[in-house]
């Protein structure tokens, strides 16, 4: 991202903390610790709700979500925390394409239309879906460039060319990142923002009276 996300405590807020948690040990802090942390991953999940309301990504399995988005959390001796992203682009795949599968026959005359803004689906020329020999799908396109490739494996690699055949070399097409639409949906969305402190300062109380009722017990 090019400009920071800042989620700050409530002074009223953080002045009342300090009275109601004077008498225990570490009350302050681990309050605000705890805040910290269930704030981001409350921001979190916020961020890939308004990602998968306004682009038409297919919605990413948990056990990914982690490896895109992942927290830095606070800790007693660093009461500071982050969402940091992997900036990476997409695969256009991963939004919503059609068709899903390769094509039987003639791939390359199958016009792939792909919708990364919802709404706003565009008309890819000269892409076609294909599934590597991994098991990968994707859309791709040509390079241009070409390679000499033998028909079998076992045939010589010295023979001359007539045992060769020409392939053509493929690229896998990308889209947006993860950052890129975080921005989006963060910086031009009042709505987000406030959602996201709002959070910030029902946690902070959260925590608060977590740590209250913990200690009359």
């Amino acid at each position: 991202m090019t400009r920071n996300l800042i989620i700050s405590l409530d002074a009223k807020q953080l002045d009342y903390a300090k009275l109601a948690l004077d008498n225990i040990k570490n009350g302050l802090p681990r309050a605000i610790q705890g805040a910290i942390n269930t704030t981001l991953t409350a921001a979190k999940d916020t961020f890939y709700q308004a990602i998968l309301r306004d682009y038409a990504l297919n919605k990413i399995p948990s056990n990914s979500n982690g490896k895109i988005l992942n927290i830095k959390r606070a800790k007693p001796n660093d009461l500071s925390g982050n969402l940091y992203f992997k900036d990476r682009n997409l695969p256009l795949f991963k939004f919503n394409v059609n068709p899903r599968r390769p094509a039987k026959r003639n791939p390359h005359k199958v016009n792939v239309i792909a919708e990364v803004l919802r709404g706003n689906p565009q008309s890819w020329t000269h892409a076609f879906i294909a599934k590597m020999k991994s098991g990968h799908i994707g859309v791709f396109t040509r390079t241009g460039k070409t390679e000499m490739t033998t028909k079998r494996k076992w045939i010589n690699q010295k023979r001359n060319n007539k045992d060769k055949v020409k392939h053509y070399l493929i690229t896998e097409r990308y889209s947006t990142s993860i950052p890129q639409m975080i921005e989006q949906v963060y910086f031009k969305n009042p709505m987000v923002q406030d959602r996201i402190q709002e959070q910030a300062n029902i946690k902070f109380e959260e925590q608060i009276i977590k740590i209250l009722q913990k200690a009359s017990k």
